[in-house]
């Protein structure tokens, strides 16, 4: 949560001031280094989600470059040292340049999480063999005996952090040649929360162990020639997953029994690779005329070992019997995809593309059959499974026009037809044709004004409802229910925006959005969805010494979704169980600031002020009038910086600066969550307790800015 500075640290700040002040004569650039104390009344992990707050000496930023070799040299980086650190850095020469940079990412999730779990492994958890077998003996004291064993639980922050590096090397070696390398490495190791389970009676949060791996490297090469570009790409990338499996003990058992296994065992994120290579053609035409195209076609594989069906030993001779239909899934797919594009402007003022776009995703994996299954390591149930590849292919027809009457008018035009087929859905293929228009108003440099409108009407071809059914033709989805990536749907969507800086020192700009989604022939499923925006920003220099901003934006999106209880292993089919959810979001969000030359270029001070607001409504209804909605949530945050900035000398500036920051949320399901629910009763759920905590936080940091 806090790192302290060391040893390390203060030699980089030093470094980077000697760098400067010894190369003054050859180099130029900067280093803001400085203190920082800071306090936050709650451990509350949102306050350095995404960053690491320093605690003592840090350095903010710095740039630096020079002319090495006959070339220009460049480094700049921020957060230096510290988990939120950038880092690049860039070499360049007339017919070439090299690029690298580091860039790691936090994200906290939680600070005041607690498990009972050892970890004999990150991806191994157990519980005492004691707790075990006193649970199974003594099943009517398990609450208590739990409640006893978590009071000792032991603190786990819940976080992980990314670490990206990037190279690139391009060049211009003459004659129309244009090449360039790239790789880059993406490294992600920490924790989350994972729902395990033994069934709906016995849940268990478990921690996720992270440690994963993804490279991947590129080589292009175009040439242009007259009117001809062409060129070629060939891309490789691995993703690895050092922790593949994770297992975890069940508290209520202490030896395996039908329904009651002693641990649990998960399949996470499989070891893959992926292969692609690209040809783009460009011709220049004559009439004004151009032609675009593109063709890629790679493989994507996966081949994990397949993991036993249980962990459960009394299931074993079950399971003997039927055996698992090879030792790994032996995945591939083949992806294509191409883009063709003609434009052409043969009368003054009007251009017109027709294009075509087609991807294709054909699953290559084999089918299994699995003879049963052991649902939450329980019992062998003997209900066949077979895994279907799933596939699906898009294909684009589209035709654009661009007007210009006058000047000072842009009007456009698009009609598309886009055709998308699935392999193993309940809807093998759909069909969506779709229209939009534009227009852009532009009558002097002060003014621009755009809105554009697009119409869509998606249709299903058929729908296969045997896919709801199993073997023995029982239904095991509502037959009513559509899913909302295939159902039928219109689609209406506006944006507009308008920009205007014709008064005096102010500048203004206005923007709405919107979007319809009414998915009008489904029953059970999500029936509509709804999305506004708008939002404000304007920026006005009051005096030659100060300059105010401030932006000002709203969201609002609503879901309607109806669906049907089935409160048994079999699905109820008639409408006395029908339910309707409601959900209703909505974000608030305000940014204002002021920059104010106290001493015009001798003392500055600035500041910046932020909130956001999300409420969340919850309105559910149903057949029988039963229904009560959900506890209504809000989450609020606001925070104000002020920074007043001394420029001492030419080169050197001393800085003060103040933050504030304020939390609060109110969500049933994010607050107070215990480590054992219910709160009474018999306990069904043990819970890692990574509560939403609100919080104010206060933090005052002395900088130090040197340029050379």
């Amino acid at each position: 949560m806090r790192r302290p500075i060391g040893t390390v640290t203060l030699l980089a700040v030093a470094a980077l001031l000697v760098m400067g002040s010894g190369a003054a004569l050859a180099a130029d650039g900067y280093v803001t280094t400085g203190y920082q104390w800071w306090d936050q009344t709650q451990p509350e992990a949102k306050y350095q989600e995404f960053r690491e707050m320093p605690q003592g000496v840090f350095v903010e930023s710095f740039l630096y470059q020079d002319r090495i070799l006959n070339g220009n040299f460049t480094a700049w980086g921020s957060n230096a040292i510290r988990s939120d650190q950038s880092i690049s850095g860039a070499y360049r020469k007339p017919r070439w340049t090299l690029s690298a940079g580091y860039t790691q990412v936090p994200h906290q999730l939680s600070f005041v999480s607690s498990t009972g779990y050892t970890f004999l492994d990150p991806s191994v958890q157990t519980l005492p063999d004691s707790l075990q077998r006193q649970n199974q003996e003594n099943s009517g004291a398990y609450t208590t005996t739990m409640q006893d064993f978590l009071q000792d639980a032991h603190p786990f922050d819940l976080g992980f952090r990314t670490d990206l590096m990037q190279a690139s090397l391009r060049g211009r070696p003459g004659d129309g040649f244009d090449v360039e390398l790239r790789a880059a490495r993406r490294n992600r190791s920490g924790t989350k929360p994972y729902g395990g389970s033994f069934g709906f009676s016995n849940v268990i949060e478990t921690v996720e162990p992270i440690r994963q791996s993804m490279a991947e490297a590129e080589a292009r090469a175009s040439y242009t020639r007259s009117r001809v570009t062409l060129e070629g790409a060939f891309n490789v990338s691995g993703f690895e997953n050092d922790h593949s499996t994770l297992i975890w003990d069940n508290p209520r058992r202490i030896t395996d029994a039908a329904g009651n296994p002693t641990q649990g065992r998960l399949d996470l994120y499989p070891d893959n690779q992926q292969w692609r290579a690209t040809g783009r053609l460009g011709v220049q035409l004559p009439r004004r005329t151009a032609f675009q195209g593109v063709l890629s076609y790679g493989e994507s594989t996966q081949n994990d070992d397949w993991l036993p069906y249980t962990t459960n030993s009394s299931q074993f001779a079950r399971t003997d019997s039927f055996p698992l239909p090879g030792t790994g899934t032996d995945a591939k797919a083949l992806l294509t995809t191409g883009d063709a594009r003609l434009t052409t402007h043969l009368v003054n003022r009007v251009g017109a593309t027709l294009r075509f776009h087609w991807n294709k995703y054909d699953n290559r994996t084999p089918t299994h059959h699995l003879e049963g299954q052991v649902p939450y390591d329980g019992t062998w149930n003997g209900t066949d499974v077979e895994a279907h590849p799933f596939g699906n292919e898009r294909r684009i027809y589209g035709a654009d026009v661009d007007w210009n009457p006058i000047r000072q008018i842009g009007l456009s035009g698009t009609v598309e037809q886009i055709d998308r087929k699935h392999t193993f859905r309940e809807v093998p293929e759909d069909n969506e044709f779709a229209w939009r228009g534009q227009v852009r108003l532009r009558p002097n440099s002060d003014f621009m004004a755009q809105a554009e409108y697009r119409h869509g009407e998606r249709e299903m071809d058929e729908f296969h409802e045997e896919d709801y059914q199993n073997a023995a033709g029982a239904f095991v989805e509502q037959p009513e229910l559509r899913r909302f990536d295939v159902a039928d749907r219109e689609q209406d969507k506006i944006d507009a925006s308008i920009a205007y800086t014709g008064l005096t020192n102010l500048g203004l700009s206005v923007r709405f959005g919107y979007q319809h989604d009414d998915y009008h022939s489904t029953e059970l499923g999500l029936t509509g969805y709804l999305q506004r925006s708008a939002g404000i920003s304007a920026n006005y220099a009051a005096t030659s010494r100060l300059e105010l901003n401030g932006s000002f934006s709203w969201s609002h999106i609503f879901t309607e979704q109806h669906s049907r209880e089935s409160p048994s292993a079999t699905l109820r089919l008639d409408d006395s169980t029908n339910w309707t959810a409601r959900l209703t979001d909505d974000l608030i969000s305000a940014e204002a600031g002021f920059n104010y030359q106290l001493v015009p270029e001798r003392l500055a001070l600035r500041s910046s002020y932020f909130y956001d607001r999300a409420p969340g409504e919850y309105d559910l209804a149903n057949f029988r009038g039963t229904a009560q909605d959900l506890p209504t949530t809000l989450y609020f945050r606001q925070g104000i910086e002020i920074e007043t900035r001394w420029m001492m000398q030419a080169n050197t500036d001393l800085a003060l600066r103040w933050m504030w920051e304020e939390f609060e949320v109110t969500d049933f399901q994010t607050e107070d969550v215990p480590l054992l629910f219910p709160l009474t009763g018999a306990s069904n759920a043990i819970f890692l307790g990574d509560s939403s905590l609100d919080y104010h936080a206060n933090a005052v940091a002395l900088l130090f800015t040197r340029r050379w």
